[in-house]
């Protein structure tokens, strides 16, 4: 599982394109003239390095069909199901915050737990270290059995 401030990150992640306004509704495009079809392609662009290459002019202008607002009904379900669901994230990152380590803890004690975890874990690798080495003994000793039983058949 991922750790907390994973977590955290993840439901500001998710809240995060909720509380920007939704696209408001573009305007029509404009025909490309074959003169000015990008603001860098004008004649008055002074910098060759700026200039980008010709858009294709053949395409035809991309037409959108005129915006409607929803219903208000509509609108009014959306609202609650967004606060809703705003409610529901916000009260999961306040116990992802929560679940942080507690600020009332001086640095002495924090860097105390942080040296039983260091101990922890080296006596953990020191475990993992000795079973592996028992485990390279043990395949050893199959290896040498399973050598002897296939010559003896053989």
């Amino acid at each position: 599982m991922a750790d907390r401030l994973t977590q955290l990150q993840d439901c500001l992640d998710q809240v995060q394109p909720s509380l920007h306004p939704s696209p408001s509704p573009l305007p029509p495009l404009l025909p490309q003239t074959p003169n000015h079809t990008h603001p860098a392609n004008h004649p008055q662009a002074s910098n060759p390095i700026l200039r980008l290459p010709p858009l294709h002019n053949n395409a035809p202008p991309l037409r959108l069909p005129p915006w409607r607002p929803p219903s208000p009904p509509t609108f009014s379900a959306a609202i609650k199901e967004l606060a809703h669901d705003l409610v529901l994230k916000q009260q999961q990152i306040e116990a992802i915050i929560n679940s942080l380590p507690a600020i009332e803890k001086s640095e002495e004690e924090q860097v105390a737990r942080i040296r039983e975890l260091d101990v922890e874990v080296r006596a953990m690798e020191a475990e993992r270290v000795g079973v592996l080495a028992m485990k390279e003994e043990l395949l050893a000793r199959v290896e040498g059995v399973i050598g002897r039983v296939s010559v003896g058949r053989g």
